[in-house]
């Protein structure tokens, strides 16, 4: 594959994972909650999402060659978009929206781990940090 492929495909998963870490960014702000674990989930998320606009700002200047990123980018997307729908299925429909910690319960009971889903997410940021800051070495 050509690099100019390689760039376009990566970058391409980039803003994919971008938009589905910012989708469940918007949908864990529904929570409302003063709630420990959904603040540090709503910042984990928020942090994720600012190393994602990064690494695709990055992608896009740069000549290096991101493909090794490319499963951990998929990974990442499909992670954010599958707990993306069950947060929504835990708040339920927009004119039925179930608050605070109701909703936060209703979302543990359907499997959701969240604290595997913080430290998984934390991983990925990891991951991601640690590329950017060999590029711009």
């Amino acid at each position: 594959m050509d690099p100019f492929s390689i760039t376009a495909s990566t970058l391409t998963l980039a803003t994919a994972c971008v938009k589905s870490s910012a989708l469940l960014y918007k949908a864990i702000e529904g929570f409302r909650s003063a709630r420990t674990d959904v603040q540090n989930l709503r910042s984990d998320v928020g942090d994720l999402n600012i190393v994602l606009q990064a690494l695709e700002k990055n992608i896009q200047e740069s000549t290096e060659n991101f493909e090794v990123l490319k499963l951990i980018l998929q990974q990442c997307a499909d992670a954010c978009e599958t707990f993306h729908k069950a947060v929504l299925v835990a708040l339920g429909q927009p004119d039925d929206r179930l608050q605070g910690i109701k909703a936060w319960v209703r979302l543990q009971y359907h499997g959701s781990n969240i604290e595997s889903f913080r430290k998984l997410i934390g991983s990925y940021k990891a991951t991601m940090t640690i590329a950017l800051a060999d590029s711009n070495l």
